[in-house]
């Protein structure tokens, strides 16, 4: 049997038995690949529709039981590893694995110290024993020991290799001691007889990559990386073998260099799209690390900020758990099958980044209400050790309705020169969106309206989707309409409720404002009369000190009339006096 048959791995049996249905109105991938007859693709066509191909990839195609057989191919098809011409797939598969053996040859090969099947046949790469060991160093430090010791399960990388310390021995023995402690407990990687085979040829893809990038210096994390394409890439035999022009069991070998070559292949092209994260001169451009760390906490601050300001008040920055999260791209997170999921989601995605970026950004809202009464060990231990219950296939479709939304929404906001929550109320409620701007469910309170035709959205897609499974279709449409249904009712509730306080507040405004104006009549009406009055008064002064100054000139003619008249008495009493004398 080859080392790389896995027609019934436990590791995609996994999750087999929960084959997702979310892969409406695409195609599947064996159609796309073989052809149909009487469908849209030929089934004499010689080319695999890559815009097809992408759409059911990132929606989940890929986990049905009898399609994920098809991974590798689709993978390396959507990596632009390989073209989309069938005739030429042979071919192009010649060219790199001739390429990557004659990078081993000439960087590995040629070094006196590389003696791999000696490693082998010591032990040194019996995986089984580390299958425990996750998050512990499995071997010392590459530090040259004094001590010799017999025991191969005791080495250091430096006593495996036997090799003086040189930059590039010191470079493999970095690999191997990350590669020795990659998915332990995977049993593709720890189960005999294969482990070993299969952990070296994790360690030469890493360090002929690194060999030829070497302005990027080698990290923990590429391994993780390479871990889940090897894995991907192993289950793919059955189609290697007729790339390879494999006809026989006994050229088994050709297979097995050629899915080397090939996982060399997608690893370069990935961890080429990942460069900026590993360059430290690079992390605080958009980029980079630090870039993309504050790039997704923006986010989640954008989306869900009493959640964001909640995690920044106990002080759980980004860096505790969003660093391990890019890196290795999630691989570390989840089990393989559900860290393959998402994968297909990001092979299948045009914006390979914002991808990743969504993801992230909903894995931490989904476990929202359980962060919200956490303290800051708490939090930090649900997001450094992610619920492995978290549903992937919903984790995925929420993170590609909330980048749908945003973009729907900042559209209409561009196009309409109106504010978000204006722009919020012309696109509607996507269904899958946990928290958008800070609204629940993306839909603004009191928005009844919206609510009720997204309702009427929902059934008119649901009777449209009816087929086969007509009952279980319907009791899922039943439930999310009486999802919606509830939902509409509380909104409407709520925006009641506030119409009324609103009117309330409008009612008293109106009040104060009556209140005002009386007073303000009030005082100018006081002010007119005052002045009225003042005016009156001044009248009366002025007709009083008229009328007292005409009464003051009367007295005073009077007086001097007075004075004339009783000289003239005198005088004829005189007379009179001198009559009567004589």
């Amino acid at each position: 049997m080859s080392a790389l048959s896995s027609n019934s791995s436990p590791d995609f049996n996994a999750r087999d038995s929960r084959a997702i249905s979310t892969t409406i109105n695409t195609v599947p991938v064996s159609e796309l690949v073989h052809g149909k007859k009487g469908g849209n693709w030929a089934a004499t066509s010689h080319r695999v529709p890559l815009a097809s191909l992408r759409a059911s990839t990132s929606t989940g195609a890929l986990s049905n039981e009898t399609e994920h057989e098809l991974r590798p191919l689709a993978w390396l098809l959507l990596s632009e590893c390989i073209s989309p011409n069938k005739d030429s797939w042979k071919a192009e598969c010649k060219v790199i694995d001739d390429e990557y053996w004659s990078f081993v040859s000439e960087l590995l090969d040629s070094e006196p110290w590389w003696n791999e099947t000696s490693w082998i046949e010591a032990g040194c790469f019996d995986g089984c024993r580390f299958a425990s060991t996750r998050g512990e160093s499995p071997v010392p430090d590459p530090e040259i020991s004094s001590s010799k010791s017999s025991d191969p399960k005791k080495m250091t990388p430096y006593q495996i290799i036997r090799a003086p310390p040189t930059p590039s021995s010191f470079l493999l023995c970095e690999i191997i001691k990350d590669v020795l402690r990659t998915h332990p407990d995977l049993s593709f990687y720890i189960s005999p007889p294969h482990s070993p085979h299969r952990l070296l040829t994790l360690t030469r893809v890493l360090y002929v990559w690194s060999r030829l990038n070497g302005g990027v210096k080698y990290v923990q994390g590429m391994n993780e990386v390479i871990g889940v394409v090897f894995f991907v890439m192993g289950h793919g035999e059955k189609w290697f073998k007729d790339l390879g022009g494999v006809d026989t069991e006994a050229d088994d070998a050709r297979t097995v260099k050629l899915v080397e070559s090939l996982t060399y292949k997608v690893t370069t092209w990935l961890l080429n799209s990942m460069v900026d994260i590993f360059t430290p001169s690079l992390d605080d451009d958009s980029t980079g690390v630090s870039g993309r760390i504050s790039a997704i906490t923006d986010k989640v601050q954008m989306h869900d900020p009493i959640l964001a300001n909640h995690l920044n008040d106990l002080g759980c920055e980004g860096t505790f758990y969003l660093m391990r999260w890019i890196t290795t791209l999630l691989s570390r997170e989840f089990t393989m099958p559900d860290t393959v999921r998402i994968w297909d989601g990001m092979f299948g995605s045009n914006q390979r980044d914002n991808y990743v970026t969504y993801v992230c950004v909903t894995m931490v809202v989904m476990v929202r209400e359980e962060l919200l009464v956490g303290d800051f060990t708490k939090c930090i231990e649900i997001l450094q050790n992610y619920p492995p219950d978290i549903d992937v296939d919903e984790l995925v479709r929420r993170a590609r309705a909330l980048f749908r939304f945003e973009v729907m929404v900042r559209e209409v906001c561009g196009g309409m020169r109106c504010n978000i929550r204006e722009g919020m109320q012309h696109v509607g409620p996507i269904e899958g969106v946990i928290m958008a701007f800070g609204w629940r469910g993306g839909i603004v309170e009191g928005d009844v309206g919206e609510a009720l035709k997204h309702v009427k959205d929902v059934i008119k897609v649901g009777m449209g989707e009816i087929g086969k499974d007509a009952g279980a279709m319907a009791k899922k449409m039943g439930g999310n309409l009486w999802g919606w249904g509830q939902a509409a009712v509380q909104r409407a509730n709520a925006g009641v409720e506030r119409a009324a306080e609103i009117r309330k507040e409008k009612d008293r405004e109106r009040m104060a404002r009556v209140t005002m104006d009386k007073m303000r009549d009030d005082k100018e009406r006081q002010t007119k009369e005052q002045a009225k009055n003042k005016q009156f008064l001044a009248q009366q002064e002025e007709f009083l000190t008229a009328q007292l100054a005409e009464l003051g000139a009367v007295e005073v003619t009077s007086g001097a009339a007075k004075g004339k008249g009783g000289g003239t008495t005198k005088e004829g009493g005189s007379q009179g006096q001198g009559s009567n004398t004589s």
